[in-house]
């Protein structure tokens, strides 16, 4: 019996046992389900934490050096033109010549240590090293090459690593620059001074390797700024999931293509023309036509650069964005005079007036002053005073928040002020005190946290009707790319600000193709999911009119980027337009003109009209679409599925007698040919009524859920009509 007892216990714990290994199992075959489908929410959760961190540290120091630093933008004793770190493609030294060059790589006088040091002086709180450029060479130890600061030069060191033991030292985030393109690599393709040539599925392979080794080897690396060569989405997307899977937290740029960053990173000095609701770093470097050390600015005025440099600072982080600024080291890795000074100066100020730019906000103003650019933070305001007030006075207007303080950083004198309702009033005085900069800073202190100020409000009156539309919308901007070559401006949000007591009656309308789209209408008090209601309105072309669509006339193709233009669209004819011969469409053979990469066709059209009216199009084409009516520009949009039609329904309000249509279709990947033009008669206007509550404060329209945060929202189209639900 007793035997029988042991095996019957041990029957019951070897069930036990075998009960916890399921529940085990489950569990962890659960988890492997919860951590798929949690992946991507944690990946945002790490960015935007990485985002909001880098956004307050405002300044980062860019560095440009390599084998390209031996030459020193010079070649055949004659100092080029351009950039001077592309000087192998500028002035097709032969390679052999280069790999002799860079055999010297020798630079004595590096010390990772004093760049870190010097960007602390200066407040920079990052540090961006150029690991590798164009040319191939790398400044780290890797498998894929020997052309490398280890194996092919007699430093026989790792400089990535250098640096990234120094930031560490130093306490200071360190970062890498990353060219996707190679000229060293023989599948790489051809060497450009632009270096816009698409990644080759060979060299795509060497990056990853080489990105891999960057991300294991030199401890965190806070982001990642990929620049040149023209990656496919399949290859951007997969830099992206490799880069998050071995370091969640590093940030990405949007260099890498196909929308996949995490910030935009601008073309060196260049102020965006729209302001990107997106978080942004603007490159500048001391000398505009070059990053890396060039001989021949020894003649520059240094200190009218530094003041430039720190105004231009100020416009971006009063703006919004970052800011990096690019030194590039000379032969034997000493910083350039030049530069060194031009730092020093800028280093100088920023000690003085750190307070106005570190864990800042842009300007709670959406309006600019030529005399002044602001900065905020919590219930302060710091104001840069680039000139003196015409009226010895300052006025800031729309704040609710009433002045208590005012005075100069640095010297610290008080200025007086005075409190009328919404405006506050400083009163200008003399700062008593050298700025080299010539940019004194005025901190202002409130009673309360100072927030953004809309641009523009609209009253509502109870018996009103008021049209919501393109044309008074706020929008919020980004910028969508295929790779540096398409990039444009997109419009990411609509939003009108209302002063509107009473609840209102909100009619929706909308073009056929919009109705597809799932959109959130947002107020202070709630959204609201539009469009899956939509019915069927009013036809768009109400006249019944004659309207006769011309012949299509297609150009020779041309090459180029999206964005830029070959034509003269204020001209009244096809001849005057474009400087192409022209053919028409219809008597075209399917093989004339075969498209290519890179390539684009301008067709032209005439619609005449026996009266004012409007008609709707369907436009189809492929990776881009540029379209002018009546020399008007009315779209300019990239396709986020290339590869793909790219489709386009536009209302033209033609004017009666004969109206012109150009239309530019950009072929990024060589696919057959999309375009097509069709009339759409009998194409209505949608409609959906939803009721908006009184006191909206505002109504914002935006996408409900958008893979990609950098794409247009396509609404040219929408219009919001109001209209009182209660009237008294």
């Amino acid at each position: 019996m007793q035997y029988k007892s042991l095996i019957y216990k041990l029957c019951l714990h070897t069930l036990f046992i075998l009960a916890i290994m399921a529940n085990a199992c489950s569990a962890s075959e659960e988890k492997k389900q919860q951590t798929g489908s949690e992946k991507e929410s944690l990946e945002t959760e790490f960015s935007l934490k990485k985002t909001t961190e880098w956004q307050a540290d405002k300044l980062s120091l860019f560095i440009h050096f390599g084998a390209y630093s031996l030459f020193e933008g010079e070649w055949n004793n004659k100092v080029i033109d351009g950039a001077a770190e592309n000087i192998w493609a500028a002035t097709g030294i032969p390679p052999e010549e280069y790999e002799r060059k860079t055999r010297e790589f020798n630079p004595a006088k590096w010390d990772a240590n004093d760049v870190v040091n010097q960007a602390r002086d200066i407040g920079m709180k990052r540090i961006i090293l150029n690991a590798k450029h164009h040319d191939g060479f790398c400044l780290f130890k890797t498998a894929t090459t020997d052309f490398n600061s280890v194996d092919f030069t007699p430093l026989h060191l790792d400089l990535v690593n250098e640096m990234a033991d120094a930031c560490n030292s130093g306490n200071i985030q360190f970062s890498l620059s990353f060219s996707l393109c190679n000229w060293h690599l023989p599948a790489a393709g051809p060497m450009t001074v632009n270096h816009n040539t698409p990644v080759t599925e060979a060299h795509h392979q060497t990056n990853l390797i080489q990105i891999e080794e960057l991300l294991t080897k030199y401890g965190t690396v806070s982001e990642l700024y990929f620049y040149a060569g023209l990656n496919t989405p399949e290859q951007s997307r997969e830099i992206r999931q490799l880069v998050k899977r071995l370091q969640p937290e590093c940030l990405i740029s949007d260099g890498i293509g196909n929308d996949m960053g995490d910030f935009i990173a601008t073309d060196f000095n260049t102020f965006p023309d729209n302001i990107p609701d997106a978080p942004w770093n603007m490159l500048s470097s001391a000398f505009p036509d070059t990053r890396a050390y060039k001989k021949g600015n020894s003649s520059a005025d240094l200190s009218l650069i530094a003041r430039q440099k720190v105004r231009e600072m100020v416009h971006v982080i009063s703006a919004g964005g970052n800011y990096s600024l690019n030194i590039g080291l000379k032969a034997d890795g000493s910083p350039a005079e030049e530069e060194n000074e031009i730092l020093k100066n800028i280093g100088r100020w920023i000690k003085v007036n750190r307070e106005a730019i570190f864990g800042t906000k842009e300007s709670p103003f959406l309006t600019t002053s030529s005399t002044y650019k602001i900065t905020r933070k919590d219930n302060k305001l710091y104001l840069f005073m680039e000139s003196i007030p015409a009226s010895s006075s300052i006025r800031l207007s729309g704040l609710q928040n009433k002045i208590t303080s005012a005075r100069f950083l640095g010297s610290g004198i008080e200025l007086k002020f005075s409190n009328k309702g919404a405006v506050n009033e400083i009163i200008w005085t003399s700062p008593a005190m050298a700025d080299p900069m010539q940019l004194p800073v005025i901190e202002t202190e409130f009673e309360d946290t100072i927030n953004a100020l809309p641009l523009k409000n609209m009253n509502i009156n109870p018996k009103d009707t008021l049209i919501l539309d393109s044309n008074n919308a706020l929008f919020q901007y980004s910028f969508t790319q295929q790779d540096r070559l398409t990039k444009i401006p997109s419009k990411t949000a609509m939003k009108w600000n209302l002063n509107a007591e009473h609840p209102q009656k909100a009619e929706l309308k909308f073009v056929p193709a919009q109705k597809a789209g799932k959109l959130v209408l947002k107020t202070a008090k709630g959204q609201f999911n539009i469009q899956p209601k939509a019915k069927q309105g009013d036809l768009i072309c109400s006249k019944y009119d004659t309207i006769q669509t011309g012949d299509i006339y297609q150009s020779n193709i041309f090459y180029g980027t999206l964005k830029e233009v070959h034509v003269n669209s204020n001209g009244n004819n096809r001849l005057r337009i474009l400087n192409s011969s022209w053919h028409n469409r219809k008597n075209n053979k399917e093989t004339h003109l075969k498209p290519l990469p890179m390539s684009a066709l301008y067709y032209y059209v005439e619609i005449e009209s026996e009266s004012q009216q409007q008609y709707c199009y369907r436009v189809t084409g492929n990776d881009g679409l540029q379209v002018w009516f009546n020399q008007d520009e009315i779209l300019l949009a990239r396709n986020t599925n290339p590869g793909n039609p790219l489709v386009k329904e536009l209302v033209f309000n033609l004017k009666k007698g004969k109206n012109i249509l150009l239309i530019k279709n950009y072929n990024r990947v060589g696919a057959k040919d999309y375009f097509d033009l069709k009339p759409l008669p009998e194409a209505h206007w949608w409609k959906q009524t939803i009721s908006i509550p009184a006191n909206p404060e505002y109504i914002e329209i935006k996408p409900s859920k958008k893979e990609n945060p950098f794409a247009d929202i396509d609404l040219q189209h929408f219009s919001i009509v109001l209209t009182p639900a209660i009237v008294h």
